[in-house]
Parts: C-alpha cells; sequence; structure tokens
C-alpha cells in the first residue's frame, strides 16, 4: 500500500455492531510510486528493470473490495493480522489441554527391557 499512489480512498462502514457487517473499500490511482521502488545492480539488467518499473508506474488502477461478516469476528481478524496475543491467548489452553490428552505417559526408565544389558 505505500508503494500505491491512489488519488481516491473510501471507506465505507454499514450493519449492525451485533450482527452482520459490510466494509466496503474503494481505490484508484497509479500503480507504483517509482521513488519507493529501488533497483539495485546496473549493467543491462538495471536498465531494463528501470525501464520495465517506469513503465508500471504509469498503469491506473481500480479496486473496489467488499467484506461481509459478522463484526467483532471482522475486528478480531483485523486486530489478529497485526498482534495474534489475543488470538494465542484464546486457543492456547485448549491446544495443551488436547495434546496432554493425546500424550504417552512417560516410563520411569529410559532404556527398554528390550534392550541388551550395557556392562
Amino acid at each position: 500500500m505505500k508503494a500505491l499512489r491512489y488519488s481516491k480512498l473510501n471507506i465505507g462502514l454499514d450493519g449492525a455492531l451485533d450482527g452482520e457487517f459490510v466494509a466496503a473499500i474503494e481505490l484508484d490511482g497509479i500503480a507504483r510510486d517509482p521513488g519507493l521502488t529501488q533497483v539495485t545492480g546496473g549493467g543491462i539488467r538495471g536498465i531494463v528493470a528501470r525501464r520495465a518499473l517506469a513503465q508500471l508506474a504509469k498503469i491506473p488502477f481500480e479496486f473496489n473490495i467488499n467484506v461481509r461478516g459478522p463484526f467483532r469476528t471482522l475486528i478480531a481478524t483485523a486486530r489478529s493480522l497485526e498482534d495474534p496475543t489475543n488470538l494465542i491467548q484464546a486457543n492456547l489452553p485448549q491446544m495443551i489441554r488436547a495434546r496432554a490428552g493425546t500424550a504417552e505417559p512417560e516410563s520411569e526408565t529410559v532404556q527398554p527391557q528390550e534392550s541388551e544389558k550395557m556392562p
């Protein structure tokens, strides 16, 4: 998103906070800001890459994105993308209990009885 140069950004929110929620996002502008994209290296490869990026920077774009779902779930999902702490805290106890129930009991002896005795 940082490399995009957009002339229009509209965000529309509609719905009930305790039910289904719709977020509509509209973007349009020019594909890339060439100042944010650096090409390393020189020679023919560097020249071609710089020219290709310069041409890509002129391509216009238009995105219309609609996200529909339960409001609290959408917010929790968006929040977990940046900081997964709440997601981990909510699921970790269940995962530990599930793993504890399936783990084999540890035996007190390290060497199984079938193995040979060492001097």
